[in-house]
């Protein structure tokens, strides 16, 4: 938002949660494995613009999953330049970042999360470096690398963002980056350009481009295992123009809108790769997932949608799209061009393939009135997502504990009436609660709830 403020919200597999606040915008964010302790400690990287305007690359352990007191240890932040961007709250200098997995080095089974890739606009081009989550640290001096193949056109090249893959046969590394180039008006190139990073410094391998009438803040993701068997797509990216929403891919182009939505006004486009398994039992092959919010034009009644996309031929699975959220966002943005205040994100397990997370906002972004939501989904096609939605930013007045809990809940600092409600939304207990009593929860099944009582909510899973 514009206070230059970024919460970092974590949450384990078992509902403990922790946050942690920077100085800063437009963040994006790598989970990575610590090859210290193993599966039993992770490391992150973020990378954001700070106030002044330069990319900045941050690292931090979580420790203690799985209690209580799971948190986040701040490490070591890195300049990635000299140069200072134009316009922090602008979208076209967003930095991106993204992981390899390495299959030589795995985790418990899955191929292990250390080597990222790291990408900004800088001076009208795009500029890149990589590194080693668990050191901390990047392999290029500050400044970075620039892309630079072909030269940048007069107008210059924006949005950049960047897929990391691993060709699951010969074991090399790939990063693919994607950029717009503006010709003319109403004229502009999608570029995507792909650097081996198998071994010393990158080298450039090809280039693929696509001529459109215009293209606003693209995103691209890749099969972070790439079966080139399976798979014959590495790399997808998505996109919003002028009344339409497309994805480009090696193959060509794909038209994203359909008659289901009529008025076609596309926004904060999103992607995921690898939802479902499609070689073997390990590799997450199957399909591309896009997914935008769909500005009707009118206050209070936009919608986020997703879709699949055939990995192997790069074209539509299915031609329906599915609703993420039953609900509504607020309406008219702030921020139009990409709709940065109505940020959708669409991830998946790096490691498996399985299961889709959906994360949204449903606010605005000059008051900061809205909440964070997600829902998981697991690996069916066609997609189904449930009709509700779950929160994550929660204010919390009182404590809850235990969390996981198996029968009973304490909720310090709280009375009054109070609703639980399960994952679909659905109230399934109520009651009301006096102070230093506690709420039974013996005939809920196992799962995870939300408990409404007053103004507040709590998040909690039931064993």
């Amino acid at each position: 938002s514009r206070s230059q403020q970024t919460y970092l919200y974590f949450e384990d597999g078992k509902g403990n949660t922790t946050t942690y606040k920077l100085k800063g915008v437009h963040p994006d964010i790598v989970l990575g494995d610590d090859r210290d302790r193993l599966g039993v400690d992770y490391r992150v990287a973020v990378t954001y613009i700070d106030p002044s305007g330069y990319p900045m690359l941050a690292f931090y352990k979580l420790i203690m999953l799985g209690t209580p007191s799971f948190t986040v240890v701040p490490l070591n932040v890195i300049q990635l330049s000299t140069n200072a961007a134009p316009g922090i709250y602008d979208t076209e200098p967003i930095p991106h970042i993204d992981m390899w997995s390495d299959a030589n080095n795995p985790v418990n089974g899955y191929p292990g999360m250390y080597e990222f890739a790291v990408t900004w606009n800088e001076m009208g081009d795009v500029k890149y470096n990589w590194g080693n989550i668990n050191a901390g640290s990047v392999y290029l001096p500050v400044g970075g690398q620039l892309i630079g193949k072909p030269p940048a056109t007069l107008y210059g090249r924006a949005y950049t963002d960047v897929a990391c893959y691993t060709n699951v046969y010969s074991g090399r590394k790939y990063a693919t980056f994607s950029t717009v180039e503006p010709l003319a008006p109403f004229s502009c190139n999608l570029d995507a350009y792909t650097f081996d990073f198998t071994t010393g410094l990158p080298y450039w391998v090809s280039t693929n481009t696509f001529n459109t009438i215009s293209v606003l803040f693209p995103r691209i993701e890749a099969m972070n295992q790439y079966d080139s068997v399976q798979c014959a797509v590495p790399w997808e990216i998505v996109y919003s123009g002028w009344g339409f929403a497309g994805a480009y891919n090696m193959v060509g182009n794909v038209n994203l809108t359909n008659a289901l939505l009529p008025a076609s006004n596309l926004k904060s486009i999103a992607i995921a790769a690898g939802v479902g398994h499609g070689y073997g039992d390990i590799l997450g092959n199957l399909q591309y997932t896009p997914g935008y919010l769909y500005w009707g034009g009118t206050q209070h009644a936009v919608s986020y949608f997703a879709h699949a996309i055939d990995a192997y031929s790069g074209t539509q699975i299915d031609p329906n799209y599915y609703e993420i959220n039953s609900g509504t966002v607020y309406g008219m943005p702030q921020y139009q061009e990409a709709d940065a205040s109505k940020s959708l994100a669409l991830s998946n397990c790096s490691n498996s393939g399985d299961l889709l997370l959906s994360v949204w906002y449903d606010g605005e972004d000059v008051n900061g009135t809205g909440n964070i939501w997600y829902k998981l989904l697991g690996n069916t096609v066609p997609m189904q997502f449930r009709p509700s939605k779950f929160v994550s930013t929660i204010t919390q007045a009182g404590r809850l504990y235990p969390n996981p809990a198996t029968d009973r809940l304490n909720l310090t600092g709280a009375e009054g009436t109070y609703t639980i409600e399960d994952a679909l939304g659905r109230t399934v207990q109520r009651g009301n609660l006096e102070s230093g009593a506690t709420i039974g929860i013996e005939s809920l099944s196992s799962g995870f709830y939300l408990l409404r009582i007053g103004t507040e909510r709590y998040k909690f899973t039931k064993f």
